[in-house]
């Protein structure tokens, strides 16, 4: 059997995880995430072998290095966006600016953009932000 890679999310040890039909690798001391189920013919040692390793190989599968720098680069760009915006309502609500609030309001909203699944044209804010300055 390989040797399995920490959990991918948290760092954890990983176990497998076998059952009457399938076996998954299983992070056990951290996050609990799971692995892809890979099932097999209870009564044949050769075919649970075979499921483990399967399970095992995909656990240690990764990202492509490059795909990761992607995303962590749009993770940090979104996570700086949002820190500005909420500095500027910090600001907004200390002072009553009721330019920097709506300028906050846009902020967040062009944050929101970039969130699957978000549709502005069903945003209310979004709809009050467009007359304003």
């Amino acid at each position: 059997m390989s040797e399995m890679k920490l959990c991918p999310f948290c760092g954890g040890i990983p176990e497998i995880d076998g059952r009457s039909e399938d076996v998954r690798v299983r992070c056990e001391t951290g996050c609990k995430a799971i692995g892809r189920s890979f099932y097999f013919d209870s009564d044949d040692d050769d075919a649970i072998a075979k499921a483990e390793s399967d399970a095992i190989e995909a656990w240690n599968r990764r990202v492509p290095s490059a795909e990761v720098s992607r995303l962590t680069a749009e993770r940090d760009a979104l996570r700086a966006a949002l820190l500005a915006a909420r500095e500027c309502a910090d600001e907004a609500y200390d002072h009553w600016d009721a330019d920097r609030e709506v300028k906050a309001g846009k902020m967040l909203m062009a944050i929101a953009g970039h969130i699957p699944g978000y549709d502005v044209r069903t945003d209310a804010i979004d709809a009050a932000l467009k007359d304003a300055p």
